[in-house]
């Protein structure tokens, strides 16, 4: 494993709380297929993007961007002083 690299896991067990849940690597095979990621907001995208996925997203979040009227990657300056 290196810094930035992204394994696959199985969820094996999940509780109320992140520390109540317990992962997998066994049995992970190099085909198997990443399923999406839960939404954080209800009828929103996935909170993560399997890494071959990860440009198809950049196009949706530039789309979403578009309709909020900002730019992907653009730094808040928050309010001048």
């Amino acid at each position: 494993m290196t810094v930035g690299e992204t394994l696959l896991a199985r969820v094996v067990e999940t509780g109320p709380t992140a520390d109540q849940w317990r992962l997998s690597l066994v049995d992970i095979e190099i085909d198997d297929v990443a399923i999406p990621a839960p939404p954080i907001l209800a009828g929103g995208p996935p909170w993560l993007i399997p890494p071959d996925d990860a440009d198809d997203a950049d196009d949706g979040a530039e789309a979403v961007a578009d309709s909020f009227g900002a730019t992907v990657g653009a730094a808040d300056s928050g309010p001048g002083i």
